[in-house]
């Protein structure tokens, strides 16, 4: 499960060790964690109301940092 709020990114139901990167449409890249006890949490540096896409493990989802 992803959750933004207040400008951070939990994602949560992850293995541990599980690499987590987010980057701005831009492709650049705005902040990472490694999963432990099941979640990650980041705060990527991204304005509110941006898009970002999440990388997790090898999967990649859109979300609107909120």
């Amino acid at each position: 499960m992803l959750q933004s709020e207040g400008g951070v990114l939990r994602v949560q139901g992850l293995a541990d060790g599980t690499p987590v990167s987010v980057y701005g449409v831009n492709g650049i890249q705005a902040g990472s964690a490694v999963s432990k006890g099941g979640q990650a949490i980041v705060a990527p540096s991204l304005p509110l109301g941006s898009v970002a896409i999440v990388k997790i493990g090898e999967k990649s989802v859109k979300v609107t940092v909120k």
